[in-house]
């Protein structure tokens, strides 16, 4: 009997573990989509920022200078002499949490990368650009 009621406590304490609160970043599904959706088109607008950037300073488009990840975040997603980058979409994908009732949202810059030496194939990736929010459909 006693030997049951300590097989009983790890079992006990992985479900408190689970149940921590989740904090809730917004009230309903259309307030976070809308700020998720927000957060993409800021990585988005930052992205075109940076290829216009490297368009008008080529110089500072090295990923040798000890500087380039301080101007450019998303050096990965313009083009050069080697690879096409091409924004195809930002987007936010909703998603269900452990807990029922609550769900929350991830936001996604989908691109077209293209190998310019022929080598490889063309290839559609995604990258997060918003980590999202989270809200309860539960009363």
């Amino acid at each position: 009997m006693k030997l049951s009621f300590l097989l009983t406590i790890p079992i006990l304490l992985s479900v408190a573990a689970c149940s921590e609160p989740i904090e809730l970043t917004a009230a309903n599904r259309e307030e976070g989509t809308n700020k998720c959706l927000a957060e993409v088109g800021e990585a988005v607008e930052q992205v075109n920022a940076e290829r216009k950037l490297a368009e008008e300073k080529p110089y500072l488009f090295d990923r040798e200078r000890e500087d380039f990840y301080d101007n450019f975040r998303w050096g990965f997603l313009i083009s050069d002499e080697y690879t096409k980058v091409t924004i195809l979409d930002g987007y936010c994908k909703q998603r269900e949490l452990k807990r029922k009732g609550y769900f929350g949202n991830v936001g996604y810059i989908e691109y077209l990368e293209q190998p310019l030496d022929g080598m490889g194939e063309s290839e559609v990736k995604q990258v997060i650009a918003s980590y999202g929010f989270k809200w309860s459909e539960e009363d």
